[in-house]
């Protein structure tokens, strides 16, 4: 059986701190990911997210000014999506 080939994929890491984006980072490169973007808040997150074609999402749920829930409504429901 081989591995997973996670190099293709974009991922991007929404998350007001600084310390867990880089942890879940390390963890992604070392699983073979390539292509990580980091935002440090919802709106910077929507921003990635709508320029760049992104394959994976990893979001906190507690963030200001906009949060987690919020962030995946966008995602989920805008037409630009």
């Amino acid at each position: 059986m081989s591995a997973l080939d996670l190099r293709a994929l974009t991922m991007l890491i929404v998350d007001d701190n600084a310390n867990m984006r880089g942890i879940l980072a390390a963890i992604l490169k070392s699983a073979g990911v390539r292509r990580i973007l980091e935002a440090g808040d919802g709106v910077e997150g929507l921003k990635l997210f709508s320029e760049r074609e992104v394959d994976i999402v990893f979001t906190d749920l507690m963030m200001q000014p906009v949060d987690g829930l919020s962030f995946v409504h966008w995602i989920r429901n805008s037409q630009s999506s």
